[in-house]
């Protein structure tokens, strides 16, 4: 078991503790001492539905997000802002629960897919736009390196010199690749020639390929 836990990236570990949390019910035992008033979701990319999913902690569904919305209406929880949020925390109301959810980063989906959702639920959601992607000034890498993956059948690499070939041909290989190669994301500024290198050799243009994915200005707005 020791090994077995040692070869899971740590983001993906917490997947699995969460998981087991969830369906041995320990979550249902623990909540009367770790509930509080409400709750906010923080969410990334919102996805048609159908669409593979690499970074399932990035990405969503639409039909999910659909789903995790009427789940919070039935459980008779308001769904409010970030600015009724704070309205509530500092007066200290009393009142039923709530939920408040946010998109980091700026997407182009939380305009495309997600905002028509909330609509649909007459329920409000903030983004947090980070102006350098607005601007294209600034990049995330974890997407290109998605979009690399569901593109593309075989990758490239070159460990230490030797060039070798990944296959990346059904979706489950495509999720393996996409965790093997999730810590260079982590690694910073040692990490990033290993990164454009690796997207190079396989055809990739970061910016070019990131730009479709993030709003501009006017979409922001």
């Amino acid at each position: 078991m020791r090994s077995a836990v040692k070869m899971i990236p740590n983001k993906r570990l917490r997947h699995v503790l969460f998981d087991v949390l969830y369906y041995t019910r320990t979550l249902h035992l623990l909540q009367p001492r770790r509930s509080g008033v409400g709750i906010i979701f923080l969410l990334h990319r919102v996805v048609p539905a159908g669409t593979p999913i690499l970074a399932s902690d990035l990405v969503v569904q639409g039909n999910f997000l659909d789903e995790m919305l009427q789940y919070v209406r039935r459980l008779g929880w308001d769904i409010v802002s970030v600015g009724e949020v704070r309205r509530r925390l500092l007066e200290r109301q009393k009142g039923p629960n709530f939920a408040c959810f946010t998109f980091d980063d700026g997407y182009l989906d939380n305009l495309t897919v997600a905002l028509p959702i909330f609509r649909k639920h007459r329920a409000p959601m903030c983004v947090y736009i980070t102006t350098g992607l607005v601007d294209r000034t600034n990049f995330l890498w974890w997407p290109v390196l998605e979009q690399m993956l569901l593109k593309r059948d075989q990758i490239e690499t070159n460990p230490d010199g030797r060039k070798e070939i990944l296959r990346n041909k059904t979706l489950e290989q495509k999720i393996n690749a996409y965790w093997k190669f999730l810590p260079l994301l982590d690694g910073g500024l040692r990490t990033e020639p290993v990164l454009m290198e690796l997207f190079r050799r396989n055809g990739m243009d970061p910016a070019a390929t990131l730009s479709p994915l993030v709003l501009d200005w006017r979409q922001a707005r």
